[in-house]
């Protein structure tokens, strides 16, 4: 899971959803929250985040900008589900600025 910034927006990827056996998966009902690694919602982002099937099992979803100080921690969480059962992925995420407007969020 990744997350970058286009444009204005903060989208959040999942390259690829597989079942089981390895089969990827193009038809999951997949949803991110963002959150502070406190738990506390973070400011101005509506939980969750709907993401939608962009081809070869990759999903992507996007949230408004995210406006928190370098080096300041999220928790994305990431919920697949397909015919009843479900997956979860959960990161600890930290901005760092790249030198761009705006910066990006890299694994902790």
């Amino acid at each position: 899971m990744r997350i970058y910034l286009r444009a204005n927006t903060a989208v959040i990827e999942l390259p690829e959803l597989k079942d089981d056996v390895g089969s990827l998966v193009t038809t999951a009902t997949v949803e991110a929250t963002i959150t502070l690694e406190s738990g506390e919602a973070v400011p101005g982002v509506t939980n969750p985040i709907l993401m939608t099937h962009q081809g070869s099992g990759r999903y992507e979803g996007q949230a408004p900008p995210i406006e928190l100080d370098e080096d300041e921690k999220i928790i994305v969480k990431v919920r697949s589900e397909i015919s009843g059962v479900v997956g979860t992925s959960k990161e600890t995420m930290v901005l760092k600025d790249r030198g761009f407007s705006g910066g990006c969020w890299t694994p902790a």
